[in-house]
């Protein structure tokens, strides 16, 4: 059972109104900006993607410890980087909704493995990208279609995987429905956070 989303309270603010340039490919990361979570490879991947397409965006959404250092990186190359800082799902969920990619960037020392992020991104119908070492993570990533898995820090193969769904564009729409597919499947907590509380139930009468 996955700690998931609450598919009805994201559509909820991801149906808001939104304005998206048609010519822009977005890819996008939420949460906290610290040590676990590999950005710059992120930035790196961007850098190396912009002379040749500078319509492909990384949205940063979310705050932490290291959101100078991130900053930092990214104003030393060339690259299309926003970073929008903490916003509320008011504001959150459309730009999610209305992005191409999500990124599960996780650095791969780091101990996490299906993280909060992931049912937003499911919800939001996004092909997933992980670095996650974490196997069941990778796993689903690969028998579900939802996306690509790749190294923690193979900055030119993130970029070669964006690159093929900038240029697939049917591909990357059937991950993310695939992505979606999941979210109502397994990541719902209507449905998921009921399977806990039968397993109680069945528990206390045994």
């Amino acid at each position: 059972v996955y700690i998931g989303t609450d598919a009805d309270y994201f559509d909820e603010f991801a149906s808001a109104e939104f304005s998206k340039p048609v010519e822009e490919f977005w890819v996008s990361y939420i949460g906290t900006l610290s040590y676990s979570y590999d950005i710059p490879t992120v930035i790196k991947a961007m850098a190396l993607l912009f002379d040749k397409y500078p319509m492909i965006k990384f949205n940063v959404m979310g705050n932490g410890p290291f959101e100078s250092a991130f900053k930092k990186e990214a104003d030393s190359v060339k690259a299309n980087i926003e970073f929008l800082g903490y916003l509320p799902h008011s504001e959150m969920y459309p730009i999610l909704k209305n992005s191409d990619i999500a990124m599960n960037a996780i650095v791969g020392t780091a101990q996490q493995s299906i993280t909060i992020k992931m049912g937003d991104y499911l919800c939001a119908g996004l092909a997933v990208f992980n670095s996650c070492l974490n196997k069941e993570i990778i796993s689903i990533v690969n028998e579900e279609n939802i996306g690509f898995n790749y190294m923690p820090g193979d900055y030119r193969k993130l970029a070669e995987y964006i690159e093929y769904l900038y240029k697939n564009r049917e591909e990357c729409t059937l991950k993310g429905q695939n992505s979606r597919k999941l979210a109502n499947e397994k990541f719902d907590r209507k449905k998921s956070y009921k399977k806990i509380y039968d397993m109680i139930d069945r528990l206390l009468v045994g």
